[in-house]
């Protein structure tokens, strides 16, 4: 029988493999995009998020929470993206907590070209070291992780 040591030892190795093979695909991809694109992974995150968005917008505060920064940090982003015209601030500038973040073509035309790098870079470090049956096994493990913790979330 497990005892509560080893249940506890078992919990933390898991976790520790899961945060330390997360800080090797995050870096190689930070590198990656600073390297080619000057962007932080942050950044592409958010340009990602934008083109997902049926109008390639959301407000400023919605990125906030799906990029999991705080209200300043995404503000700071945002200037930087903007600075670049990757993307665009629509509505009251006095309060920027109202404002929309659109994606702009030159955002549109860069995540065109990030993309395959970041893609690589998963393949590089995550995908080529498993199976396919594996792969699919932690997509799927990870997906209901989030969900479920989601639906905590909201009750």
């Amino acid at each position: 029988m497990e005892t509560t040591k080893q249940h506890y030892e078992g919990c933390t190795r898991a976790f520790r493999a899961l945060a330390e093979a997360h800080t090797i695909i995050a870096t190689e991809i930070e590198r990656a995009l600073s390297y080619n694109f000057r962007l932080s992974l942050n950044e592409f995150d958010t340009l990602v998020c934008l083109d997902n968005q049926p109008q390639k917008s959301a407000p400023l505060s919605s990125l906030a929470q799906r990029i999991h920064l705080s209200q300043p940090a995404i503000s700071r982003l945002v200037d930087r993206l903007d600075k670049r015209n990757l993307i665009a601030k629509i509505g009251c500038t006095e309060d920027k907590r109202s404002l929309t973040i659109q994606l702009t073509e030159e955002g549109c035309n860069l995540l065109v070209q990030a993309i395959p790098i970041h893609d690589q870079c998963i393949r590089e470090k995550l995908l080529k070291h498993l199976s396919h049956e594996e792969n699919e096994i932690l997509r799927l493990a990870l997906i209901r992780v989030i969900e479920e913790n989601a639906a905590q979330t909201e009750r």
